[in-house]
C-alpha cells in the first residue's frame, strides 16, 4: 500500500445537539423537503478526493472513482497520483478487491471487505445513501422521534438518527449516527453533497476519520449498473484473507 503517515483525530468530533420534542407533522414535512432529491436516488458515481486517517495514520490524498446502485451494487477505484492503489467492485454478498501494487486479492461481502480495508463496516446501499445524502437507507421509514434544537431538527429514523439544518431558509441533511459511525455534510451543490467527514464514533476502535471531497457526480445515469462494477483480479494476483487484509490495509501497522 502506499506510504502513510503518523496522525491524530485531531480532536475532531460530530454529535447530535439535544432539544425539546417536535410534533410528527412538522416533522415530516421537513423530512420530505430535507430528502426530496436523495430518496429517489437510484445510482450514483462521481470522483471523489479523500484524505484524513485510518487507525493513528494519515492518508495522503487519494483520488477515488466510486459508483453505488440502489440495488446493491458497489464500486471503489483509488489512485494516488495517478497510480493505481485499489479497486473494489461487485455486490452487498460477494464483492472483488484488488491491492494493485501488491497484487493481492480478495472476494467477500463488501461491509467485511471495508472494514477490513478501511476500518468502517458499510454495506454498498449504505454508501449510496451517504453518497446522496439521505444517511438512511430507509428515507420512506416512519420517524420515530424528532427533537428540534434552534434553527435543527434530530431524527430518529429506522437505521440512523439524523441531523436536519434549515439557517439556508430550506432544510436540509447535515448529518447523521448510524452503525457506530457519523457523518456531517459540509457543503452541498444544487442537490448533492461537496464535502463531508465520515468517521468512527468516539471511543470505537479503529479510529478512522476521512475527509471527502465529491466532484462531477452523475444520478440515475442508466450507463451506471452493478454488472458494469466487477473486478477480475489480474494473472497470478495472491488471494488473502480478511485478517491478512487488515493487517495490510490502509493505516494497517507496518
Amino acid at each position: 500500500m502506499i506510504g502513510l503517515s503518523a496522525a491524530g483525530c485531531g480532536g475532531y468530533h460530530f454529535a447530535l445537539p439535544g432539544g425539546a420534542p417536535e410534533p410528527a407533522a412538522s416533522a415530516a414535512s421537513a423530512w420530505a423537503e430535507a430528502t426530496r432529491s436523495c430518496r429517489d436516488v437510484r445510482t450514483y458515481s462521481a470522483t471523489l478526493t479523500v484524505s484524513g486517517h485510518v487507525r493513528g495514520a494519515g492518508v495522503p490524498k487519494l483520488t477515488v472513482f466510486t459508483g453505488a446502485t440502489s440495488d446493491g451494487g458497489i464500486y471503489l477505484d483509488g489512485r494516488y497520483n495517478g497510480a493505481a492503489i485499489f479497486k473494489l467492485g461487485g455486490t452487498a454478498d460477494r464483492a472483488t478487491l484488488v491491492l494493485e501494487q501488491e497484487n493481492t486479492t480478495i472476494t467477500a461481502r463488501a461491509d467485511d471487505v471495508l472494514d477490513a480495508l478501511v476500518g468502517l463496516k458499510m454495506t454498498p446501499s449504505r454508501w449510496l445513501a451517504l453518497l446522496s445524502g439521505c444517511v438512511t437507507t430507509e428515507p420512506a421509514s416512519a420517524i420515530a422521534r424528532a427533537d428540534r434544537s434552534g434553527l435543527e431538527l434530530v431524527l430518529a429514523l429506522a437505521d440512523a438518527n439524523v441531523l436536519l439544518d434549515s439557517a439556508s431558509k430550506q432544510w436540509r441533511v447535515a448529518g447523521g449516527v448510524f452503525d457506530r459511525m457519523t457523518i456531517q455534510y459540509r457543503a452541498a451543490g444544487a442537490a448533492w453533497p461537496q464535502r463531508w467527514t465520515l468517521a468512527s464514533e468516539p471511543g470505537v476502535s479503529p479510529a478512522v476519520k476521512l475527509d471527502v471531497v465529491a466532484a462531477d457526480p452523475h444520478v440515475n445515469d442508466p450507463r451506471v449498473s452493478t454488472a458494469g462494477f466487477a473486478v477480475t483480479p489480474p494473472p497470478g494476483a495472491v488471494t488473502i484473507t480478511l485478517e491478512e487484509l487488515r493487517a495490510t490495509g490502509l493505516g494497517a501497522k507496518r
